[in-house]
């Protein structure tokens, strides 16, 4: 599991996009803030949760995002432990109703659809559904959105709420996170939009008057992936010889010290009391 090999990094191979939004199409009676678009970057198999993780591209501005790959790897050693000592999963270790694949994102996303369904009787456009399941329309909004401060108010703080006796509190999924992960961290810089940045060739197929415009460029700052891996810190080897060297090292203890012990404390024992 690894991301595409980027052929070239920097910000002069960046990936340049121009999105256009007719004038006419804007929502004015919205939030200055929410004109624009919102962009996801992540695993192909994570649904985007858009509302919560994307980045912000604004109307007439200029966005450039640097993209950073995160890969954390987890040795096989360290299947062996408690899932709740590790504090992840193996892929196959745990598997989701709507995905093939386990990760984190969605199985937050398929644990708060059962936690909608449960609460509203039915779920979002964008949720996961089996064939029959009712679709939320608009008069089921504000118990949407109720449901959906409950649930990360409620999964966020499991150990909290644990205590309480209380159905709506049931919602702790154990969404652990996966233990060989990729993600992709970002730096971000905004500018406004203005004639002078755009060659000759693109300012004379736009249309100021009718349409905004809003640039994203996206880049990778590296050629290379740095590589994170989980391992135990001591196993029982690791124990065992430490020990047994610092025991020699202060006291001069080895094998035939700790069968002298035995003896002492059994075979002589035994014989001084028959004798």
């Amino acid at each position: 599991m690894y991301p595409r090999r980027a052929l070239r990094v920097g910000l002069k191979n960046a990936l340049y996009v121009i999105l256009k939004t007719k004038k006419s199409d804007v929502e004015y009676e919205c939030a200055l803030d929410e004109s624009g678009y919102r962009v996801n970057i992540d695993l192909p198999l994570n649904i985007p949760e858009i509302g919560e993780n994307f980045i912000s591209v604004p109307l007439n501005q200029r966005v450039i995002a640097q993209i950073t790959p995160h890969i954390i790897k987890t040795s096989d050693g360290v299947k062996n432990f408690a899932v709740s000592k590790r504090d992840c999963y193996f892929e196959s270790e745990r598997s989701l109703k709507f995905f093939r694949r386990y990760s984190q994102a969605n199985c937050l996303l398929e644990c708060k659809t059962n936690y909608t369904l449960r609460e509203c009787g039915c779920v979002g456009i964008n949720m996961p559904k089996e064939a029959g399941t009712r679709l939320c329309l608009v008069e089921k909004q504000v118990c949407m959105e109720t449901a959906e401060t409950l649930f990360s108010l409620y999964n966020e703080d499991a150990e909290v709420w644990g205590d309480v006796d209380d159905d709506n509190t049931n919602v702790n999924c154990n969404c652990k996170p996966t233990c060989s992960d990729i993600s992709y961290g970002t730096e971000l810089s905004y500018n406004s939009l203005i004639l002078q940045i755009l060659n000759n060739t693109l300012r004379e197929e736009m249309d100021f008057e009718n349409v905004n415009y809003s640039i994203l460029m996206l880049y990778f700052d590296k050629s290379y992936v740095e590589t994170k891996e989980r391992n135990e810190l001591y196993g029982f080897t690791d124990f065992v010889s430490n020990f047994g060297g610092l025991l020699g090292l202060f006291t001069g203890f080895s094998i035939l010290s700790c069968i002298e012990i035995i003896y002492f404390c059994s075979l002589r024992l035994w014989r001084n009391v028959y004798q």
